[in-house]
């Protein structure tokens, strides 16, 4: 199971300031935006237990945006992933 948890755009500071960054001081012109998204990959729960999780832990906010399983991305978006070495930050 998965979910993907996104700040909505007008809230999203982080995803601001990297496309800031990127454009002017990198001056890559042909960014048109920057969405900064995190993955959540749950195991060994029972689909009641995942409900259960998902209604406390990933409950939707003013803040937030949650997808369960399949993020919405048009076809001339460009995605990288990054994902931290094991044992990399405990």
């Amino acid at each position: 199971m998965r979910i993907f948890v996104e700040k909505k755009r007008e809230l999203n500071v982080e995803a601001q300031n990297l496309y800031w960054d990127l454009t002017k001081n990198l001056g890559i012109k042909s960014l048109d935006s920057i969405r900064i998204i995190y993955r959540y990959d749950i195991m060994g729960l029972s689909h009641k237990e995942y409900e259960q999780v998902c209604s406390i832990i990933f409950r939707p906010s003013y803040t937030d945006l949650i997808y369960h399983e399949q993020l919405p991305v048009d076809d001339e978006d460009r995605i990288i992933a990054i994902q931290y070495i094991a044992g990399q930050y405990d």
